[in-house]
């Protein structure tokens, strides 16, 4: 039983571990090893082989065979996870199992099948006389490895990643109340790295901002050799797209899924390892594998495919404004506002139109049940009313998704990476420093002024940093706070008070239970959607995602948390452990979600938002050509600020200079 721990035991670099609680100390006291951890250039973990252990008592599962089967599954889990596989038993290579009887085989496949959907992993079964344990019925071992090492020490010099508590964030029990602050692997300590000599030298380029927008302009302007410093008011990076760790568990508190159709991010998740270390929301045969729909006379079941085929029909009827769903008035999402194919014009009169005044227009055509799925889609999507929406957002992420709503869920709610979006952006600001970046976190912004070419930056501690480009990544809610001088121009100015209308709640909680499969729409409700999200660690409850649009004045979360309870239970009945959050609407670095527009703002403003103040760069996903409020579109305006102050500041290229090549005859 315990072979492989007593043979890595003899060398000193293998490192052993030991769940906590009873079973953990069980192993301990008979010398045995939990796991066992054998540094390779990615590290091999590999289980003791275990029997039927409730992990809480430490008492044998006896009550029947697949209660004893998934009890073994669960240890195997909690033990990978414990050395540091994150993804438990789902990241297993091998599986070994020794069996009294070959006919509990398919037994114990099936429900490894149900818990970990999409990994096949190499099994082996042996079948044995007698296990060591009496009144039990298997033993099973796994192995599994702990990919990119660079996750645990990402480069050379820089510190492990550890989630740390930050600022951010909160949890609410029934009996801890309400709490802030969640761990992270965003937080960045020390907070301020900054060499002396270089601090009060005007920089080649200051950076305002942590998010993904502000981490590619830093990165990519050291990587050409500028000297450049980042500043964020935060304690983390990240921005509006950050990951909680609570308890074993991953929470996405902002932006979270990425998709084959942003390119610019799949470049970056390549770049650092991650293309395929992906996760799905959606479980297949999952538990409650159903859709849950109340429009306010109950709640109701539907299949999967019955939601998505009502969802699909009512959208198609509310996008096809042109007969072509799309094409003839978005017929380049990148360049909506006007290009060779579609005049400004014809642009213009469609973005007159809110989502309100398009379902108008088409309501009739729609059955009760699929207005009330497409009332409450367009908030989800855009955080807003569909009076505040305009049409012709809508329209430009049809676009964008190839034109066809069959593809929404791959691209918006599928996909998201499996160690969280801290991990990348994490990788990203390591990449930076590693290459010559200097910050300062916990420093907001309070004025940006410019004079002789020279941008001043002053912080709300009165620090000055002056340089000479500055990429300015602050939302569009948040601009009103910060003293522009010169002033902004009166149209942006303009644009700003009027704002933007993503107003969401995102909501996670952890429920007892397997709820995997739960899809839910409640319409009219504190909240619109509802997502099962996979097991939390431990696999004895679910991960549960839902989201509504503008609640202000009608639910303030951190006011009434215990309504947030109430709002999940209408979906379907659940016991809820802990309700995690960041409440974006009360963030004073935020004020908001991701931007989305009224019905007229994009041809009247958004040309005006995407141009330079001088000096100061202005990129954030807000304004983004593309995927705009889309991690995509954050990375788009980082990238292309840093190539404007590239080709402003100049790059000393490899190639000799003019001149200095010889003729053909003189060599």
């Amino acid at each position: 039983m315990n072979f492989i721990s007593r043979l890595f035991k003899k060398a000193s670099h293998v490192e052993s571990k030991w769940l906590p609680g009873p079973v953990g100390d069980m192993l301990r006291s008979a010398g045995i090893a939990t796991t066992t951890t054998v540094p390779l250039s990615t590290k091999l973990v590999t289980t003791t082989t275990h029997v039927g252990l409730d992990l809480t008592t430490g008492e044998l599962v006896t009550s029947s065979l697949e209660d004893e089967f998934t009890a073994i599954l669960v240890c195997l889990d909690a033990a990978l996870q414990n050395a540091g596989v994150k993804g438990g038993l789902g990241d297993a290579h091998k599986i070994t199992a020794y069996l009294l009887d070959p006919a509990d085989e398919p037994t114990l496949q099936k429900i490894f099948r149900e818990r970990y959907p999409g990994n096949s992993p190499a099994w082996g079964t042996v079948i044995v006389p007698a296990i060591v344990v009496p009144n039990m019925r298997a033993e099973v071992q796994a192995e599994a490895m702990i990919l990119r090492s660079f996750v645990t020490e990402p480069y050379p010099g820089t510190m492990a990643y550890e989630a740390k508590p930050s600022a951010d964030g909160y949890t609410y029990t029934k009996k801890t109340g309400l709490v802030g602050g969640l761990h992270t692997y965003g937080v960045i300590q020390p907070e301020y790295r900054v060499r002396k000599t270089d601090n009060d030298i005007p920089w080649e380029a200051i950076v305002i901002g942590a998010g993904y927008a502000g981490l590619t302009a830093a990165r990519d302007l050291v990587k050409a050799g500028k000297k450049t410093l980042l500043l964020e008011a935060r304690d983390r990076v990240g921005g509006r797209t950050w990951s909680a760790e609570v308890d074993g568990t991953t929470f996405e508190m902002g932006g979270t899924w990425v998709s084959h159709v942003h390119g610019r991010l799949f470049a970056e998740m390549e770049r650092y390892g991650l293309k395929d270390e992906i996760s799905m929301t959606r479980t297949e045969n999952g538990g409650c594998d159903y859709f849950t729909l109340d429009t306010g006379s109950g709640s109701r079941k539907f299949t999967h495919k019955e939601a998505g085929e009502m969802t699909a029909r009512a959208w198609r009827i509310f996008i096809n404004i042109d007969g072509n769903n799309g094409r003839d008035i978005c017929p380049l999402p990148y360049s909506t506002l006007g290009n060779s194919r579609v005049s400004a014009d014809k642009v213009k009169a469609v973005d007159q139109l809110s989502c309100r005044d398009r379902i108008e227009q088409i309501k009739d055509q729609l059955t009760a049940d699929e207005l009330a799925l497409l009332e409450s889609l367009v908030p989800h999507c855009g955080g807003g009313s569909v009076e505040d929406i305009g049409f012709l957002e809508m329209l430009r992420a049809q676009a964008l998704g190839s034109y066809d709503i069959s593809t929404f869920e791959e691209i918006w709610t599928l996909y998201k990476i499996r160690e969280g979006q801290s991990t990348l952006a994490r990788c990203i600001f390591d990449d930076a420093v590693r290459l010559g970046l200097q910050y300062s976190f916990k420093s907001p912004i309070k004025s940006i002024s410019e004079r002789e070419g020279i941008v001043s930056v002053i912080s709300t501690s009165n620090k000055t940093y002056s340089a000479q480009r500055v990429v300015n990544t602050i939302p569009i809610a948040v601009l009103p706070d910060i003293h522009f001088d010169p002033p902004l121009s009166p149209l942006r100015q303009e644009a700003i008070k009027i704002n933007q209308v993503d107003y969401l709640t995102k909501i996670h909680a952890e429920v007892e239970g397997d709820l995997r499969g739960l899809r839910g729409c409640t319409w009219p409700g504190d909240f619109l959607y509802i997502y099962g999200d996979g097991f939390c660690a431990g696999g004895k409850s679910t991960r549960i995602t839902s989201f509504a649009g503008d609640n202000r004045g009608k639910l303030d979360p951190l006011k009434e948390p215990e309504r947030l309870e109430t709002a999940l239970r209408r979906f379907h009945p659940m016991e809820i452990k802990k309700v995690v959050f960041h409440d974006w609407v009360s963030d004073p670095y935020a004020k908001a979600g991701a931007a989305w527009y009224r019905a007229g703002f994009l041809t009247k403003y958004l040309a005006e938002l995407q141009k330079r103040h001088g000096n100061v760069l202005m990129a954030n996903a807000d304004w983004a050509h593309g995927w705009k409020g889309f991690i995509e579109g954050a990375v788009e305006q980082g990238a292309l600020a840093a190539d404007t102050v590239l080709n402003e500041l100049g790059v000393l290229g490899a190639n000799a200079a003019l001149g200095e090549y010889q003729s053909e005859s003189g060599l």
